[in-house]
């Protein structure tokens, strides 16, 4: 049952060493009755190295493994992608296989309502929508899926009949989009904001921007302006407050505040009082003597 295999001269040695290896090995494993182990085998050497002969041997391995759908893929890939090199014996074993198993495989028209749709099948991507051919089934349960990005996953489960035919079609919902939303609170009265330098708009201000940095400025009379760099995220909301200090400025001096000392009683008052100590200082050196006095005068202060 196990077909040769032959590598043309233009195989990279590398290459035809590993995949001859593997195929030795899945020969050894298939006549130790080890199907599992020899289909891997086989498999790894074809995709190394293509060739008919590695492939039919995966098809009847599968088989026998009871694989049968894998079976009726590798076998129909023979056909499809040999047939004019492989032997008229091979063509017609392939041909009554894939019929065989046409009867008792289930047949599944697997679609979805967006182009694109990654498509599964028990797990295993078998391809986008649309698929060019319906899928050959083993009998049974089977989970078919469909993901595509910005919508919701679907998934169906389908009980497959023996050789019955089932159209399967996933609907994929899009996801509700939540827009990103930056809002700006400012707690100083009369505030102006102007986000992304647009024009100015009376507090509080919400707004749906782009995700990503914003520059949001707040100004109101009487207040020190203030520029921030906020960042808002895909589908979420982003709330900022602003408290703007006072702007304070210094009060210039009036007329009253700088004539009203000199208006009131208080220089008068302190010049008196200089003036009277002036006059004491003025007597006690008068009469302070240097020298004897010549004359006996009384001289006398009022």
């Amino acid at each position: 049952m196990l077909s040769s295999l032959t590598f043309s001269a233009g195989a990279q040695p590398e290459v035809e060493a590993q995949a001859r290896r593997l195929f030795e090995e899945g020969v050894a494993s298939a006549a130790a009755g080890d199907w599992t182990t020899a289909i891997a085998n086989f498999e790894g050497s074809y995709a190394l190295f293509p060739q008919p002969g590695t492939l039919k041997n995966i098809a009847v391995y599968q088989d026998q493994a009871g694989r049968h759908a894998d079976a009726h893929r590798s076998w129909t890939e023979l056909l499809e992608r040999y047939g004019d090199v492989v032997s008229e014996t091979t063509r017609a074993e392939a041909a009554g296989r894939i019929a065989a198993l046409e009867r008792y495989l289930g047949t599944v028209t697997l679609t979805s309502n967006v182009e694109g749709t990654t498509l599964l099948v028990d797990g295993r991507d078998v391809g986008m929508a649309p698929l060019a051919a319906p899928l050959r089934l083993e009998p049974g349960t089977h989970v078919f899926e469909g993901r595509m990005d910005g919508h919701q996953d679907a998934r169906i489960s389908v009980l497959l009949l023996e050789g019955a035919a089932s159209p399967v079609q996933l609907v994929l919902l899009p996801m509700a989009v939540v827009p990103s939303v930056l809002r700006v609170e400012v707690r100083t009265a009369g505030a102006l904001v102007s986000i992304d330098d647009a024009s100015p708009e009376p507090a509080a201000l919400t707004r749906e921007v782009a995700p990503g940095p914003h520059r949001v400025r707040v100004e109101a009379p009487g207040f020190i302006g203030e520029t921030r760099e906020v960042i808002v995220p895909s589908s979420g909301q982003v709330v900022v407050s602003f408290d703007l200090a006072p702007l304070i400025v210094p009060t210039p001096a009036t007329p009253e505040d700088t004539e009203g000392f000199w208006s009131g009683p208080w220089p008068w008052i302190i010049g008196g009082v200089l003036l009277a100590g002036a006059g004491a200082a003025t007597t006690t050196v008068l009469l302070w003597p240097e020298d004897e006095p010549a004359l006996d005068l009384l001289l006398r202060v009022r």
